[in-house]
């Protein structure tokens, strides 16, 4: 009896278990119809394959996962495909692929796809990527976390990046624009407080909506070339590229917001029409806001403990480091202004810088930690005037001589030669004239 009970029990097992895997499935539909979209999965290789005519579902809603993503399907589904193969689909699903570390390699959008939606390949493990020349949306973390990847050309015809569409990238070494994108989503290339390895960056002229915080991983950026045909700079478009030297502003822009340049803290020279100075945070241009923004965050945390002692009495020993962090950078920013000087270069002639050096207002917190007297900024102009007659130092500062040779001011303002002669002799009213 014992012995029929066991056969009995085995084979009922053998029957679940058989009946188990013929529900798993490695091959079906993936869109509308079998037509729009098939997959394929060959577990002896490892390679998923996609093909068809139309549009893959979109799995980025709550309920709804790939059937290649599904353990019921493919067990270890993440490291058990090692490659996919898309053919003639249109459109790529949201969280298609999201988090398959089992990927690497290299990663070829084909040309019949015109879209990639939200988290589709974030997180997998591609070395390289080549994307559509047909693609002309690329959806929020679309390409996410692909920590391996060096070089991305975005091809002709994109025309939008999503917000965090190719953030985490810590590898990548260079990005090309088409001129056809128009916008860049929020923290598009995001590192959070980390930096890729890219030096040169081209902001195309189409490029019109860039938002906040877009470049802020591009910090080992030395060379940054806004191209003629950008008409506006908002707020906070390339905070944090800290690497930035030279930084020349087109004649097609008409306005610069206010922390445009917020962290660009390596500045040294700026080429640029005069009218647009007086609509620019000079705390931008002279440490990139560093000593601004460290004096207000220490204000900030300053004030919450005011209002809530309580508060810091159950966090006093976490307030206490956050407030000595501060302290420090206050501290070194401070110590960054001793002897800087911005070089700023007009592009409308010398009347015009004199116009614009009379309209720059230094932010009294630096006025208050460096004297009255502080102004880190010298002048120059792409001709006009009596510029023949103006030399710049090698500290920075000018020395405008007459006719005859004679020196007739030595400083970091920028005069006319007669202002000069009227001023010669009187170097305090030199120093508080634009005041």
């Amino acid at each position: 009896m014992n012995i029929k009970k066991h056969l009995f029990l085995s084979l009922l097992a053998t029957t679940m278990l058989s009946s188990i895997y013929a529900l798993a499935a490695t091959s079906g539909s993936c869109g509308a119809t079998e037509t729009d979209c098939h997959w394929e999965f060959d577990s002896n290789t490892g390679a998923l394959t996609i093909t068809g005519n139309g549009a893959m579902t979109n799995y980025n809603y709550a309920g709804m996962t790939a059937p290649w993503r599904d353990e019921n399907n493919i067990p270890n589904y993440t490291t058990a495909v090692t490659s996919v193969s898309i053919n003639g689909v249109t459109s790529i699903g949201g969280q298609a692929f999201f988090r398959m570390s089992g990927l690497s390699g290299s990663l070829v959008i084909p040309d019949s796809v015109t879209s990639v939606g939200a988290n589709a390949f974030s997180n997998t493990g591609y070395e390289s990527l080549t994307l559509s020349s047909s693609l002309s949306t690329v959806g929020s973390r679309a390409f996410s976390g692909m920590t391996n990847v060096k070089n991305v050309v975005i091809p002709e015809g994109v025309t939008s990046l999503g917000d965090y569409s190719l953030s985490f990238m810590p590898s990548l070494e260079s990005v090309t624009f088409p001129s056809s994108l128009t916008s860049i989503g929020v923290s598009a290339f995001t590192l959070e407080g980390r930096s890729n390895n890219v030096r040169n960056l081209t902001i195309p002229a189409t490029l019109t909506n860039i938002a906040s915080d877009a470049f802020n991983s591009f910090k080992n950026v030395e060379n940054l070339v806004i191209s003629e045909g950008v008409t506006s700079i908002t707020a906070g478009e390339f905070r944090g590229m800290s690497g930035v030297k030279n930084l020349v502003i087109p004649e097609s822009v008409t306005s610069i917001a206010n922390n445009a340049f917020d962290g660009m803290t390596g500045l040294e020279s700026v080429t640029i029409k005069s009218q647009l100075l007086s609509s620019i945070d000079m705390a931008d241009l002279i440490d990139g806001g560093a000593y601004k923004n460290a004096l207000a965050r220490l204000a900030d945390i300053q004030r919450t403990i005011e209002e809530d002692p309580d508060e810091y009495e159950w966090n006093k020993e976490w307030y206490d480091e956050i407030i000595a962090e501060y302290q420090a950078k206050v501290a070194e920013a401070k110590a960054n202004l001793e002897g800087k000087v911005m070089q700023i270069h007009c592009t409308d002639g010398a009347e015009a810088c004199q116009s614009a050096m009379a309209a720059i207002d230094i932010p009294e917190v630096y006025k208050t930690a460096m004297g009255n007297d502080y102004f880190p900024f010298t002048f120059g102009q792409s001709g006009g005037g009596d510029s023949d007659n103006r030399t710049q130092l090698s500290d920075g500062s000018y020395r405008i001589v007459d006719e005859n040779g004679k020196v007739r001011y030595e400083g970091k303002r920028i005069y006319t030669l007669k202002e000069a002669n009227e001023v010669a002799g009187d170097k305090n009213r030199v120093s508080i004239k634009y005041r």
